[in-house]
């Protein structure tokens, strides 16, 4: 349990087995590479492959397979939840994948969905412009002037066009001195009028300009007939726009069959992708290849059988332990199955530094307890026990979603026995023996809470005690860490002297211990500094920091707080459904109803503000004395699937 041993490579090899070598390697998986001009002299530098046309190009298909992905994706049948869980994703091997990249005919698909696809768009512009003209011509329906004139003729110009009404006082007027402009009001709908203009050709731009000024707007209208004939005619075409539509979208349908092939050879590109990019990390020169990168320890033997595949022995490897001080180093997590599932916490938070230590089992007991302290029924535990149990065992669950799952499986056992310490049985509905009673014992919960929180914070000190002394400092875990326990342990027990009966002589020791502690801090917590007083005005400074444990030991109350909310939620939505049960059989079904809502909805507030509040405690409370985290996480050589899972061959899980 602890972070995996890395061994640092360089590779040499021809470069005719550049391209073949990084297949096989993405099937051995387990390799991550770096930049070999990070580190070297100007006049050492190799350049790296020229591979930019074969990105450019193969990003360009990328794109044109997603569009085609994008188009296809809406007409799939989607399975319901359950059932996409139970089925998971399809799996290839990557040597299947090789062989789609090779072969698959995406060209042909792509032309044949384009023309598909355009087909469509056309007829939805078209169909889009008919509703819009029949729109334009529905208040003038009953209309039975011909559209035929409208228009330019030999002498004049005929125009349909609308103004609003509140502004017919002012266009009669500016019109109504007009010898050779003849207007006829034709529809009403609403306050829009609509009116037919007609003008000499020969004087039409001052006319257009003088109905512009008067608020007349042109209507865009053409064809043969009456407005209701032209309507009937558009609606015709409508229906066999949308006839001509479906049809593009069922030739669109017909390719749904490629979709497990198309989605594969996506995953093709993509891994093809990281091919590409990888080898910009490579050096060149006109016959070998330059590699450099990190491999699990373990590892090395299969990673040189993945070379030797390809070369042979016609290559050159050399292989030193990760040096333990170097950020470069990528971190991988080695934990067991009880551990594991953990670790996606710290990896959100940050993983460790290669000359740090794995804080995953360290806190993984500390929030299971805190975890089952804050849900504490052992309804809600069964309820998520059984919830994740029928997950693991009967739905095909990405790797991701498998460890997500078992987190939580084996927090419902921690919920479970804090519901029994508690005597909680979905908020009271079965009346339990209770170890400590929630309704009664406040002030043992709290100092209970408290109490574990001290205990999680003088572990968090005593790891960063360790790491000193590990590190060849054991002064400093005697001034960083020695000094503070003595300073609040003495305060500590300095205090409950006050409340509790102790021996005066415990007072005493206490208040020593606690003097000679904070003299130390102020003494020692800033012994970096170069000058006496900055050592003084730092060591105060240091000192002060003492408030923040007391604010952090305030933080742990939330684990009582918590606990108490979730109880008396459910105990509260357990006496609404009882006072339901005494209205007859409607309240018995409401009741019911009312019962699965609540007690469903705070399983899972409980659950959420468990999983939130117990990381808090661990990112600020614990890891805030000793982890700095910032590594780099070890990148396997192969691109995450989207669609598919791959079949583990080489390719091994972390």
């Amino acid at each position: 349990m602890a972070i995996e041993n890395m061994s640092r490579f360089q590779l040499y090899i021809f470069d005719k087995d550049r391209k073949p070598l990084l297949k096989r390697l993405q099937k051995f998986a387990d390799v991550h590479f770096v930049d070999v001009r990070r580190n070297a002299k100007d006049d050492d530098v190799l350049p790296a492959p020229d591979v930019s046309l074969e990105w450019q190009q193969n990003n360009e298909v990328i794109s044109k397979v997603q569009w085609m992905l994008q188009l296809l994706e809406p007409y799939k049948e989607k399975p319901g939840m359950i059932q996409g869980l139970k089925e998971g994703l399809p799996q290839a091997s990557l040597e299947q994948l090789y062989d789609l990249q090779e072969s698959y005919p995406w060209e042909e698909l792509y032309q044949y969905l384009q023309s598909a696809h355009q087909t469509g768009e056309d007829k939805k512009n078209q169909i889009a412009n008919r509703k819009q003209e029949m729109e334009e011509l529905q208040p003038v329906r009953a209309t039975d002037i011909p559209l035929e004139a409208l228009g330019e003729h030999r002498m004049t110009i005929t125009q349909w066009g609308t103004i609003q009404s509140k502004q017919l006082e002012a266009f009669e007027e500016q019109t109504k001195d007009e010898p050779y402009l003849v207007l006829e009001k034709i529809a009403e709908d609403g306050q829009t009028l609509y009116w037919q203009a007609s003008f000499l050709k020969e004087d039409r731009h001052r006319q257009e300009d003088l109905l512009r000024k008067a608020g007349f707007q042109p209507m865009q209208v053409q064809g043969e007939g009456t407005p209701a004939d032209r309507i009937r005619v558009l609606e015709e075409e409508i229906r066999q726009l949308e006839n001509d539509r479906e049809e593009a979208r069922n030739r669109i349908k017909s390719k749904l069959k490629e979709l497990p092939e198309l989605h594969a050879y996506f995953e093709a590109l993509q891994n093809r992708k990281l091919r590409l990019e990888t080898q910009g990390k490579f050096g060149q020169t006109a016959y070998t290849t330059s590699i450099e990168g990190y491999v699990p320890t373990v590892e090395i033997d299969r990673f040189k059988k993945a070379v030797e595949d390809v070369s042979g022995q016609a290559y050159v490897a050399d292989f030193t332990d990760a040096e333990r001080d170097n950020a470069e180093v990528p971190i991988r997590l080695k934990n067991n199955s009880l551990v594991s599932p953990f670790e996606s916490l710290t990896e959100m938070y940050a993983m460790p530094h290669y000359n740090e230590i794995d804080p995953t089992p360290l806190f993984a007991p500390f929030y299971w307890l805190f975890f089952g302290m804050m849900g504490a029924d052992i309804g809600y535990g069964i309820i998520l026990l059984a919830i994740t149990f029928v997950a693991l065992k009967f739905f095909n669950l990405t790797e991701g979603m498998r460890r997500f799952v078992k987190f939580f499986f084996y927090l419902s056992f921690a919920v479970i026995g804090w519901g029994v310490i508690y005597g909680s049985f979905l908020g009271g509905l079965v009346a339990m023996p209770a170890l400590i009673d929630m309704n009664k014992d406040f002030m043992v919960m709290l100092i209970l809470s408290v109490a574990l929180g001290l205990v999680h914070l003088f572990f968090a000190m005593a790891i960063k005690a360790y790491m000193s002394v590990r590190d060849g400092n054991p002064m400093d875990a005697f001034y960083d860490v020695g000094l503070w326990y003595m300073a609040l342990v003495g305060a500590i027990l300095w205090l409950l002297g006050s409340f509790l009966p102790l021996p005066a002589i415990v007072g005493k020791i206490a208040m020593v211990v606690m003097i000679i502690g904070m003299v130390g801090i102020v003494l020692f917590g800033a012994r970096d500094s170069e000058s006496i007083v900055g050592r003084l005005v730092g060591g105060l400074y240091e000192l002060y920091g003492i408030s923040s444990y007391i604010g952090d030991f305030v933080s742990y109350t939330r684990l009582m707080a918590l606990g108490l909310s979730s109880a008396f939620i459910g105990y509260a939505a357990n006496l609404i459904v009882g006072m339901l049960f005494q209205a007859g059989i409607i309240g018995y079904i409401l009741g019911f109803v009312v019962f699965l809502g609540f007690h469903f909805f705070n399983v899972f507030l409980t659950m959420l503000s468990g999983y939130v509040h117990t990381a808090r405690l661990t990112y600020v409370e614990f890891f805030g004395k000793f982890y700095e985290g910032g590594g780099v996480p070890f990148k396997k050589f192969v691109h995450p699937p989207k669609y598919i899972e791959y079949k583990t061959q080489e390719v091994t899980k972390s």
